[in-house]
């Protein structure tokens, strides 16, 4: 009976080439099928990440989609572990990429427990992951001496609970949660600091220092800036130097840029239609909407994380 292939988790880090490790690219380069999750035509993808270094390969598109209903996700989990084991059982190898790290809220996991299951074997090969690269575009050290570190999926659970553990608080992926998990953090006594970072390592990253934090019940203001250039009340931007696939130097990302331009303009169109019509509140209110949009989009389409030390 023929040998039957290895499926590989391979972490292609959060988004700069640069950022691929020698053995993540050795892999792909010995695996004989590439196999990546179908994203949005918009977003950065792990495909997109390895690309150059998967060249002519075969790949193997995988529709995994986010969402929480289990069955949902169990099924299509099945399906994308069906289709590798077809390629290994004629007896190729299958790299799966990974964003960042596969063994960190990671699909891969769950494809690996499947086919392994089902007595095929597996591995999987480390990434940069994107609260590291983070802290380290940012100049911050995560942890240091005692402290503890807590790497947390913000879109779940008790943020409060998960808030009031001693040590540094990792965020990750609040996406449609953000303002809870806003409201979490305003309600937390002691932080000191607060980060923000989206599309880490990505075109156009965006990473932000030292959110304003008010003592005494003051309010915790850190929605997006409305506009190209805006930096909203206290907001330091951090940009670090351009590379291939990576941020950009002035620190404001492309893809919330063209989201919030796009987004002010089309207010802006509808304002001008409008001005001489006698009743104004709803130029307002349809601005107002626009601007809430985009941020809704930016939070909602990018991958971010937050930092509370």
């Amino acid at each position: 009976m023929a040998q039957k292939g290895t499926l590989y988790g391979i972490g292609v880090g959060p988004g700069d080439p640069e950022l691929m490790t020698v053995k993540a690219i050795r892999t792909i380069l010995a695996c004989d099928v590439i196999a990546a999750p179908l994203t949005n035509a918009e977003k950065q993808s792990a495909l997109d990440i390895a690309r150059r270094h998967v060249g002519e390969k075969p790949v193997l598109p995988l529709d995994l989609p986010m969402t929480r209903e289990e069955a949902v996700l169990r099924k299509n989990r099945v399906a994308a572990a069906g289709r590798i084991i077809e390629q290994l059982d004629e007896g190729k190898d299958v790299g799966f990429l990974c964003l960042g790290d596969p063994m960190i809220y990671s699909t891969y996991g769950y494809i690996q427990a499947i086919v392994a299951g089902r007595g095929y074997a597996v591995a999987a090969v480390s990434g940069v992951t994107s609260f590291c690269a983070a802290a380290a575009a940012l100049g911050e050290p995560l942890c240091e001496g005692g402290e503890a570190l807590h790497i947390i999926p913000a879109a779940y659970g008790d943020l409060d609970a998960a808030l009031a553990l001693d040590g540094v608080k990792v965020l990750m992926k609040p996406g449609k949660q953000w303002r809870g998990a806003r409201e979490a953090i305003k309600r937390k006594a002691g932080a000191s600091k607060v980060f923000l970072a989206m599309r880490v390592g990505m075109e156009g990253e965006r990473l932000v220092r030292d959110l304003p934090l008010v003592a005494d019940g003051e309010c915790l203001d850190w929605n997006l800036p409305s506009a190209p250039g805006g930096g909203g009340h206290g907001v330091t931007e951090v940009g670090g130097p351009k590379t291939e696939g990576g941020g950009s130097a002035d620190g404001l990302n492309a893809g919330v840029a063209k989201l919030s331009a796009e987004a002010e303009a089309s207010g802006l169109e509808r304002a001008a239609a409008e001005a001489s019509e006698p009743e104004t509140e709803a130029v307002t209110d349809d601005a107002a909407e626009s601007e809430t949009a985009a941020t809704e989009a930016a939070w909602d389409d990018y991958f971010s994380l937050i930092v509370v030390k």
